[in-house]
């Protein structure tokens, strides 16, 4: 990486000029008649400089009706590594679940309260989630992260009455920007179609 020929000995080492991956590094003393001594070696030391993408949103049926919005029915968010949580929620490790609300209104949209996931909401695909000019809150959702996916599980709706299954039709995401990777870079995509 460098060579330093006076106190305090040290280096900097500017990983945007190598590829992502592990490196091991080590320190290489030598005197002035040229004996050499190697340090302990300091393994696997990632280098990562590639900004993750999102790359997929997908929604599963676990209820009784296809199409119809019900408790514990899924929405996945697949990136191309994993996110670091604390970015997705403010403190959080990525371990066990984080409690959000989701809110769907007659517009075919569906928002996340206590995640930073979507910029404002997602346009679910197809039409007809809801009734006509009403609000459907699903308390006690959760979210879960397991390497570059965050699932969202749909908790209790206050309002079931005014849900329908919908028709069909591909999601549209618009991915928070303020989402990083593990290593801090920062999130490239800014919407993400259903695929």
């Amino acid at each position: 990486i460098c060579t330093d020929n006076s106190t305090p000995y040290s280096c900097v080492w500017n990983t945007l000029l190598v590829g992502d991956g592990g490196y091991d590094l080590r320190a290489v003393t030598t005197d002035n008649a040229g004996n050499a001594t190697n340090s302990t070696v300091v393994s696997n030391r990632v280098v990562d400089n590639t900004a993750p993408t999102a790359t997929n949103i997908q929604t599963a049926n676990v209820g009784a009706t296809v199409g119809l919005p019900e408790q514990n029915d899924t929405m996945t968010f697949t990136f191309s590594e994993q996110i670091a949580p604390g970015t997705i929620v403010g403190g959080w490790n990525g371990t066990g679940t984080q409690t959000v609300t989701v809110t769907m209104d007659a517009g075919n949209h569906l928002s996340i309260t206590g995640a930073t996931l979507v910029t404002g909401f997602i346009t679910l695909g197809g039409a007809g989630y809801v009734n006509a000019g009403k609000t459907v809150v699903f308390a006690n959702s959760t979210i879960s992260q397991s390497g570059a996916t965050v699932t969202l599980t749909l908790g209790t709706p206050d309002k079931p009455q005014f849900l329908n299954a919908g028709t069909a039709g591909q999601s549209s995401w618009p991915v928070a920007a303020t989402l990083t990777d593990i290593a801090g870079n920062a999130i490239t995509t800014v919407t993400r179609l259903e695929v």
